[in-house]
C-alpha cells in the first residue's frame, strides 16, 4: 500500500495549499468588485468569478505542458475548483496527463476525471483498467468508476469490474474492483460477493472488502447475516472489524448475539469493539429496542 499512501499525503498537501489560495482570492475577488448587496454588485461578483474561473482554467491548461511532476498534479487537483465538468474531462482528455509517462500522475489523472462525473468519460476509464502497465492507475481508474452520474445503470461497467476482479493478477486492481462492485449497489454483482465471503481460503484482505461491499448493497434475505457472523472467525481484526460495520445494516437476532459477543470477547482489539458497539446501537435503535 506504500502507493496509496504517498499519493494519499500527496492530494491531502496540495489540496489544504490550494483551498487556502483559492479562498484568498475569493476574498480578493469580493473586495474588488465591493461587498453590496444589489443586483448590480451580485452581477458584478458572478461575472467576475467567471472570469476567474476562465483565467485560472487557462493557467491549469498551460501548467499541465510543464515537464514537473508536481506542476502536473498541483494542476490537476486546481481543475477540481471549476464548475464546468465537460471542459474539465475535455481538458484532461487533450492534455496528455491520463497517458503520462509516471503513474503518479496518472493516478491523479484519473481520479480527477472520474470526480468529473461526466458519463463520456466512462470509455477512457475502462480502457485504463484493462489496458494501463500500472497497478495504481488500474485500481484508480475502477474505483473512478463509481463517482460518474448514472454508472449503476451501466450494465457494461459491472461486467468489466468482474472481468478485472477475476484475471488482473495485482491484489490492489482486485480489491478495488469489490469496493467499486458494492459502491455501484447492483445486486447483480451478489454472486461475486457472497462467492468470496463463503471461501474460505480466500485473503483477508477481499473478505473485508466483500463485506463492507455486501453492506452497501444491502440485498434483503436472512442469508446474508448468517454469511457475515460466519465469516468472523477469520484472525484478521480488520476483517472482523468491517464484518462489524457492515452487519448495521442487517438488524436480527442473529446479528444482536453476534456483536453483543464480539464487544466482550476477551483480546479484541479495541477498535474491533468499538466497531461493533456502534453497529449495536444502530441495530437496536433500528428494532426498537
Amino acid at each position: 500500500f506504500v502507493w496509496r499512501a504517498c499519493v494519499c499525503c500527496l492530494f491531502l498537501c496540495v489540496e489544504f495549499c490550494w483551498s487556502f489560495v483559492s479562498t484568498m482570492v475569493g476574498f480578493v475577488n469580493v473586495f474588488r468588485v465591493g461587498g453590496g448587496g444589489s443586483s448590480v454588485n451580485r452581477s458584478a461578483r458572478t461575472c467576475s468569478r467567471s472570469v476567474v474561473r476562465a483565467v485560472a482554467l487557462a493557467e491549469v491548461k498551460e501548467r499541465l505542458k510543464s515537464e514537473s511532476m508536481r506542476d502536473k498534479v498541483h494542476a490537476i487537483l486546481a481543475l477540481r475548483g471549476s464548475s464546468d465538468q465537460e471542459g474539465v474531462m475535455n481538458i484532461l482528455l487533450e492534455s496528455g496527463v491520463l497517458k503520462d509517462d509516471r503513474e503518479q500522475v496518472r493516478v491523479v489523472a484519473h481520479v480527477a476525471l472520474g470526480r468529473c462525473g461526466v458519463p463520456s468519460g466512462v470509455p477512457t476509464l475502462l480502457q485504463s483498467m484493462k489496458k494501463d502497465k500500472d497497478m495504481g492507475v488500474r485500481a484508480a481508474a475502477a474505483e473512478a468508476l463509481t463517482d460518474i452520474e448514472g454508472v449503476s445503470e451501466m450494465e457494461d461497467v459491472l461486467d468489466a469490474l468482474i472481468v478485472a476482479w477475476r484475471e488482473d493478477p495485482d491484489y490492489i486492481v482486485k480489491h478495488s474492483c469489490i469496493v467499486a462492485m458494492g459502491l455501484l449497489g447492483n445486486e447483480r454483482a451478489l454472486e461475486i460477493i457472497t462467492g468470496i465471503l463463503k471461501d474460505e481460503s480466500m485473503h483477508d484482505l477481499f473478505v473485508g472488502a466483500a463485506a463492507l461491499a455486501l453492506r452497501d448493497i444491502a440485498p434483503k434475505g436472512d442469508q446474508y447475516p448468517d454469511l457475515l457472523v460466519r465469516s468472523l472467525s477469520r484472525k484478521d481484526p480488520m476483517v472482523r472489524r468491517h464484518i462489524a460495520i457492515a452487519l448495521e445494516s442487517y438488524p436480527s437476532q442473529t446479528t444482536l448475539q453476534a456483536l453483543h459477543k464480539l464487544t466482550r470477547a476477551k483480546g479484541e482489539e479495541n477498535y474491533v469493539r468499538d466497531a461493533a458497539r456502534n453497529s449495536l446501537q444502530q441495530v437496536e435503535s433500528r428494532m426498537g429496542l
